[in-house]
């Protein structure tokens, strides 16, 4: 399967990631990857180096490094069974990519049927086009639910490879099972390395170990196609 792009990586200004911009854009290239996308921890997270002045001047950033595209984005932290995000429409609006998860550090881990509700009304924002590792297991979901409403509102869901490698031990479990909803569902599917350095950038060996045993075929993962990534984003 040929890859095309990771949406998914955290640069130095995450506080908690120890690569620069242009560190994964020169391991894109290396790697042969047409496009990446900054998609920078929301500013609720503990140790953030930045305030709302990142993403406002995001436009200082080349759109291409190297040969390589660059998208400037967001995983925003979703910070109540509301569907809250610790960034406002102001500073969202301009984004290439917006994603948004639960991090338990800035929502505390509920009951299945809130940990659901927070993540369907996420779905719900307009500007949050995916959601990433649903495979943490300090949140338990019902996966029926959110993936039959990412299908409603045409969100994406993101088999997440750091949830796949011990880093959320006993993930596996729920991303293969939303991998398989996604198939039965006909809901869209991205591969994201949730890189923090940038040897991490675009590996996706669990990712595509999952997608396998979830029957899930070339089409139906963003990651092949830069302009059809490019264009569901943009919807």
């Amino acid at each position: 399967m040929k890859i095309e792009l990771d949406f998914h990586c955290h640069t130095i200004a995450s506080g908690h990631a120890y690569s620069t911009i242009k560190d994964y854009a020169l391991e894109a290239k290396e790697q042969g990857l047409k496009l990446i996308a900054i998609t920078e921890h929301g500013p609720e997270t503990p140790g953030m180096s930045f305030g709302d002045i990142y993403f406002l001047n995001f436009k200082a950033v080349p759109d291409v490094l190297y040969g390589v595209e660059v998208l400037k984005g967001v995983e925003l932290n979703i910070l109540d069974s509301d569907g809250a995000v610790d960034l406002n429409e102001r500073l969202i609006k301009p984004l290439d990519v917006v994603m948004a998860s639960l991090h338990d550090c800035c929502i505390k881990p509920s009951t299945i049927k809130e940990n659901t509700k927070a993540v369907i009304s996420a779905i719900k924002n307009p500007y949050i086009k995916i959601i990433g590792h649903l495979g943490d297991p300090a949140f338990q979901i019902n996966v029926k639910d959110i993936v039959k409403a990412a299908g409603d509102y045409n969100t994406a869901l993101e088999i997440n490879e750091a949830s796949c490698t011990g880093y959320r031990s006993g993930g596996v479990k729920t991303v293969l099972e939303v991998a398989k909803m996604c198939k039965a569902l006909n809901v869209s599917v991205v591969w994201g390395s949730d890189a923090h350095f940038h040897t991490a950038l675009g590996r996706f060996e669990n990712c595509a170990r999952i997608s396998r045993e979830a029957g899930l075929d070339e089409s139906e993962i963003l990651n092949t196609s830069v302009s059809a990534f490019k264009e569901f984003i943009k919807k």
